[in-house]
């Protein structure tokens, strides 16, 4: 993992230098503690992905943006905490405005994800099982071989009721 962590450390140093911010700046925007950020920057800890998520909407990036370009084996972002796992199959594409992403979630778990950017959508696209997405609004379910489609610009929890990790794609096009 210390490649991984490398990369988000520098990745996180890039944009705040890009940006001209202090950690006390960066812990504003992002809603990280400045001490998790310099953590983080030190490779002293291993983010979280609902920290990573913040941090990518303090910058107006995508999560993409925290994983080497040429995906590595251990490119999967995953913490001992998170009830969630995930791979970056298509880096983020600006051209075209959207990744892809590959997740697991836990048999018997949930995990909540913040609102991001205005005008976000999320398809999500179950490989196995059922996935049940909760959004503010309302509660959509997919199971293999159907999708949702649903706006991520509102708080959202992904829910996994089964016995079994249920695996699914999970496409994020960003607003322009």
């Amino acid at each position: 993992m210390s490649m991984l962590l490398q990369h988000i450390a520098g990745q996180l140093k890039k944009l705040r230098t890009e940006k001209g911010w202090s950690l006390d700046q960066t812990a504003k925007e992002t809603g990280i503690s400045k001490a998790m950020l310099g953590q983080i920057e030190r490779e002293e800890s291993n983010p979280t992905i609902q920290t990573l998520w913040k941090i990518a909407l303090g910058f107006h990036c995508s999560l993409s943006t925290f994983l080497p370009a040429e995906p590595q084996p251990e490119s999967v972002l995953k913490h001992e905490a998170d009830a969630l796992s995930v791979k970056i199959l298509q880096a983020f594409d600006a051209a075209l405005g959207y990744e892809i992403l590959h997740i697991t979630l836990k048999a018997y778990s949930s995990h909540d994800s913040c609102a991001h950017e205005q005008g976000v959508i999320e398809d999500i696209l179950p490989l196995n099982g059922s996935i049940t997405i909760q959004t503010e609004e309302q509660h959509y379910m997919a199971n293999t071989g159907e999708s949702i489609r649903f706006h991520a610009d509102q708080a959202h929890r992904y829910l996994n009721h089964s016995n079994q990790d249920v695996i699914f794609y999970n496409i994020i096009h960003y607003a322009k």
